[in-house]
């Protein structure tokens, strides 16, 4: 089906439509976008999957000295971002204090 009306609207179906097309309003369903998208307005989505957020997990150090080598000490964090937006840190504060007690059996 392909209809032209005097007043410009298009239908098509089944149309395979090459080069550069502007829009100002209208639905697509089902689309791939196969290279690189630059979205310059807001951006709402109901259902996202891919890499948003990023974790990454570190080790603290043991201190050699102690008899379990238990976790002691700094972590410097360098973060290295190569994308133009703001992005949010969240690291969780760790506070740990414990003893170890042996009980004598009778």
């Amino acid at each position: 089906t392909f209809s032209l009306t005097p007043e410009g609207r298009l239908t098509a179906r089944n149309a395979d439509i090459s080069g550069n097309v502007n829009a100002n309003s209208g639905t697509l369903n089902n689309v791939t976008i196969n290279e690189n998208c630059r979205v310059l307005g807001k951006l709402s989505a109901n259902q996202i999957e891919g890499d948003l957020v990023k974790t990454v997990g570190k080790a603290f150090p043991r201190d050699s000295r102690a008899p379990e080598r238990w976790p002691s000490g700094t972590i410097t964090v360098r973060v290295y971002d190569d994308q133009p937006f703001d992005r949010q840190i969240v690291i969780p504060a760790v506070a740990f204090s414990g003893a170890k007690h042996e009980r004598e059996h009778t």
